[in-house]
């Protein structure tokens, strides 16, 4: 016989009766909601003056560096040859201030004519950096981004280009400034002393830090800042946002115009308000006793009230794991709106379970062919990686698929394509991994199996689907790749990608083809595509 439950209606009058007591509670934390919004509003926008003040001086700055750039590339530019000329040049640009701690003299063949630098300093390295051959390409004034050099220092390269009297391009003259070391860049932005925590830190346009106190994030780049985001657009203001370590900071920002750079300025959250916590804690304390009481109160009816239903949301965040509803039928509920609750939970769990089932199959497998999509041959793919089980990989594509599409539409296509799957199934074991990677693209994994034996499997399904003419289109071939991890690579994604240069090569040479990782032209086609990524 079911027990007669206080309903929740008469529960919520219950808590009623203690409103009053909670008006005391609710005007501290309007006081406190006042106070922080004023703190919050002040801290804000001295970060933005603050930012903005410095952008400007930045901008200053880097106007003067490029003026004496400018100079010395027309007094070079009278005598583009003169390597004395050069030489005299970049050493007074280096000893007139500390804006630079190395200039250096490049021609237009990429050749470093002149250098002042620190003994320390290796300047012929440098002519093999990026920002060395994007100021020869593109031969104007420019700042560049972040680049390694000199045991791994971060420096940049500001340059100007050096037009001879004839408007010829003849090289460059650039101040390569080290965002470790001291320098008039670095005194204006890093050596800023704060006592409430403050502290700036500049990004280059690509998101790279160029500032910031701690110089091992130097040249770190710095994604999912919506600060960052915002004054890199080219705007001036101020947000609260969460940083790269999960601090709640208080940001203002402005842009450096000249030069694409950020300037942001911030303190933490934690900071601010730390003062008005104590504050408010003086308040609470002298509150203490009647806060102590309402407390007592809300705990025994809030805690009572919602315990069955927080144990009841709990497991209804994981209606997927199985013992989940064994989990549901322990709770206590001692009231009508929780015992009704947990009723609806247990009648749904079942279906529930069916269908997370039914919908992990669909999100792992092909709709139309039945066997693995992308997703589900990364698991695979994952899973064996961690077991480190060795297999053979077979990529396949069916030739001139598109004149199918065209000739006899879609329809028909996607019966060519379960023609081949089912061939594939034909040609394969039960442990093998079977995936529909794009359109008319497969793949076959076949786990212990060495690479001839997987090249023989490729062979015999590419013999079958030649020699059986589909229905409506007549006879249709595969071209296939074969790898094998580890043996044609160590790298798994390698792997994949020797077979399906593999499967390049056999379709540049003839289609209807087997070719192996291991070919020489297979290897050379595999040589040039890592070159390209390089």
């Amino acid at each position: 016989m079911q027990l007669n439950r206080i309903d929740l209606r008469r529960l919520i009058l219950s808590l009623a009766t203690v409103s009053v007591i909670l008006t005391l509670v609710n005007a501290l934390y309007a006081t406190y909601k006042v106070q922080k919004n004023l703190l919050i509003d002040g801290t804000l926008h001295a970060n933005e003056a603050y930012a903005t003040k410095l952008a400007r001086s930045t901008a200053m700055h880097l106007n003067l560096v490029m003026s004496e750039l400018n100079w010395s590339s027309q007094a070079i530019a009278q005598a583009p040859q003169n390597p004395s000329l050069s030489q005299l040049e970049t050493e007074r640009l280096l000893r007139q201030s500390d804006s630079f701690n190395a200039v250096v003299r490049v021609n237009a063949n990429g050749q470093l004519q002149a250098v002042a630098a620190p003994e320390s300093f290796k300047a012929d390295v440098i002519l093999k950096d990026a920002p060395i051959q994007e100021a020869l390409t593109q031969q104007q004034t420019r700042i560049s981004s972040p680049f390694r050099l000199n045991q791994g220092q971060y420096f940049i390269l500001v340059s100007q280009p050096i037009i001879d009297e004839a408007g010829h391009y003849d090289g460059f003259i650039g101040g390569l400034i080290n965002l470790h070391d001291r320098s008039i860049l670095h005194r204006l932005l890093s050596d800023q002393s704060y006592q409430d925590e403050t502290y700036l830190y500049v990004v280059d346009a690509k998101h790279r830090l160029i500032v910031h106190p701690d110089k091992t994030r130097i040249g770190e780049k710095v994604l999912d800042n919506p600060a960052i985001e915002t004054v890199l657009d080219g705007q001036t203001g101020h947000q609260k946002i969460i940083n790269s370590q999960g601090i709640n900071m208080l940001a203002g920002y402005s842009p450096v115009g000249i030069s694409g750079w950020g300037v942001v300025s911030q303190r933490p959250l934690q900071a601010t308000l730390a003062t008005l916590d104590k504050q408010m804690l003086s308040v609470l304390w002298h509150s203490l006793p009647i806060l102590l009481v309402t407390g007592l109160i809300i705990w025994l009816f809030a805690g009572r009230i919602s315990k069955p239903l927080w144990h009841l949301a709990q497991q209804a965040e994981h209606p997927e794991t199985p013992e989940t509803e064994s989990e549901v039928k322990l709770i206590k509920t001692w009231y009508y709106e929780a015992d009704e609750l947990k009723t609806a939970l247990l009648k749904g769990f079942g279906s529930v379970h069916q269908h997370i089932h039914a919908l992990k199959t669909e999100s792992l497998t092909d709709p139309l062919t039945r066997i693995l999509n992308r997703r589900g041959l990364q698991q695979q793919l994952e899973t064996w990686q961690l077991e480190n089980i060795p297999f053979s990989v077979i990529s396949l594509d069916i030739d001139l698929f598109k004149a199918v599409n065209d000739a006899h539409g879609h329809d028909v296509g996607d019966q060519v394509i379960q023609a081949v799957t089912e061939q594939m199934r034909e040609c394969s074991r039960n442990q093998d991994v079977l995936s529909r990677t794009g359109g008319e693209e497969f793949l076959m994994l076949l786990p212990y199996t060495p690479l001839e034996y997987a090249v023989q499997v490729a062979e015999r399904l590419r013999k079958t689907m030649s020699e059986a003419p589909l229905k409506t289109v007549g006879t249709i071939t595969i071209s296939l790749g074969v790898a094998h991890w580890p043996e044609t690579a160590e790298d798994m994604k390698k792997v994949l990608k020797q077979a399906d240069v593999a499967l390049y090569q056999a379709k540049q040479t003839g289609r209807n083809k087997v070719c192996v990782a291991t070919d020489s032209a297979c290897q050379e086609a595999m040589r040039k595509w890592e070159d390209i990524l390089n």
